[in-house]
């Protein structure tokens, strides 16, 4: 005769897992306890590190596209903060040339004025 299959609480399941994770305690210890089959409860932690592994690796690349960016962005803020520090001009001695509309919209919104004489 087919023994119906039990449902499990997904909070009964999270706290089987914990138990085995946290504690350090065996799985069929912790299985006996909580009247779980030691193979149910082995392949729920097994999904568990699974899952834990997969969200460390996606955080690990995310971390290194930010990091990229950053060092691509890295110029382009020095050369905004160089203009702005020079007093609009680029170079000495040259007539202080319009920036571009985004600077004077970074600038506006960082200082809370206009930029270049209302530039923006």
């Amino acid at each position: 005769m087919a023994q119906e299959r039990q449902q499990y609480d997904p909070d009964v399941r999270e706290g089987a897992v914990r138990l085995v994770t946290e504690s350090g305690r065996p799985v069929p210890q912790v299985a006996e306890e909580m009247n779980i089959k030691p193979a149910t409860l082995a392949s729920w932690v097994s999904r568990a590190r699974r899952r834990a592994r997969a969200a460390t690796v996606s955080r690990d690349d995310e971390l290194a596209r930010l990091r990229a960016e950053n060092t691509q962005l890295k110029p382009e803020v020095k050369e905004i903060a160089g203009f702005h520090r020079a007093g609009g001009s680029r170079r000495p001695g040259r007539a202080s040339a319009r920036p571009p509309l985004i600077w004077c919209i970074v600038a506006s919104t960082r200082s809370r004025r206009t930029c270049c004489g209302g530039a923006a």
